[in-house]
């Protein structure tokens, strides 16, 4: 399916959420086009972001709304303008799935 939509990312990859000002830290949780020819196929978890009973946040996106990690991370998005706590906890958490991510493979 992957392939034969021309998807750019994958379910479990972390990326960046484009937003107004900054970029902001998410991972693919689900890829559904259970709408037809739906343009924001990707489901995706905020990192560090919960409701306040204690769940996870997450946002439909079209590709034109996210940014590949590795491409982020060269804009600078790991040197953010903002100093939201919320943004700083998000970061913490994508670099300790980012170290987990590469030590799983590494394993293989």
């Amino acid at each position: 399916l992957i392939s034969e939509r021309g998807l750019r990312f994958s379910v479990g990859q972390l990326l960046w959420v484009k937003n107004r000002s900054m970029l902001f830290p998410g991972r693919v949780a689900q890829i559904d086009f259970s709408l037809g020819r739906d343009f924001r196929p990707y489901l995706v978890q905020y990192l560090a972001c919960s409701s306040p009973c204690g769940a996870h946040v997450y946002g439909w996106h079209g590709a034109s709304g996210l940014l590949a990690w590795s491409d982020g991370k060269e804009q600078g998005a790991f040197q953010p303008r903002s100093s939201s706590k919320l943004l700083m906890r998000a970061l913490t958490e994508a670099r300790r799935l980012e170290d987990s991510d590469v030590s799983e493979r590494s394993d293989k």
